[in-house]
């Protein structure tokens, strides 16, 4: 098979975990959270991280936070400020991995 060859009907589906991510900007489009969905097939949990102000958001960083919240599968105390971005992340995880 060469490199132009797509093979039909012998796709497996991986239990891998599949992560995702959103960045979360305040209304001067600055980076100040992310948001980290962790999953499979079927199954997602979401972590988020945020910046403490006057510190600068560290996309690294957060998305270690994130993905660690994500996979203990803590969503409590989200911000109010990242309601609704949270909202739309997590009905975006439905569609993600409903397909996955």
């Amino acid at each position: 098979m060469n490199m132009f060859e797509i093979p039909v009907g012998d796709e497996q589906v991986s239990n891998e975990p599949v992560e995702i991510f959103q960045y979360i900007k305040d209304r001067n489009r600055n980076k100040v959270g992310i948001f980290v969905g962790v999953g499979t097939t079927g199954t997602y949990t979401i972590g988020w991280s945020r910046v403490k102000r006057p510190d600068v958001f560290d996309k690294k960083r957060g998305f270690e936070i994130a993905k660690g919240r994500a996979i203990v599968g803590s969503i409590s105390n989200i911000p109010n400020s990242f309601k609704t971005d949270f909202e739309y992340f997590e009905n975006r995880c439905k569609r993600y991995f409903k397909a996955c």
